[in-house]
């Protein structure tokens, strides 16, 4: 019984170390992509981006609207 403990004991820390790390990783990626995006934002834009920009707007609102029609 005490072994039994002892290794079930051992598999929760190290499902913890190995899920922490992992929480972390993505977290730091997160952090990286939302930096990458302000980066983005502050450079200048042209007008293709700006037409890029408007095209998905009206296609996520379009697909929305047949979503909920749809539903």
């Amino acid at each position: 019984m005490d072994a039994a403990a002892y290794g079930a004991l051992a598999l929760a820390r190290r499902t913890d170390r190995v899920a922490e790390r992992g929480l972390t990783g993505a977290v730091a990626a997160l952090a990286a992509a939302v930096r990458g995006a302000g980066r983005e934002a502050r450079r200048p834009q042209t007008g293709q981006l700006h037409q890029y920009l408007a095209q998905a707007v009206a296609a996520f609102t379009a697909l929305a609207v047949v979503f909920v029609l749809v539903r």
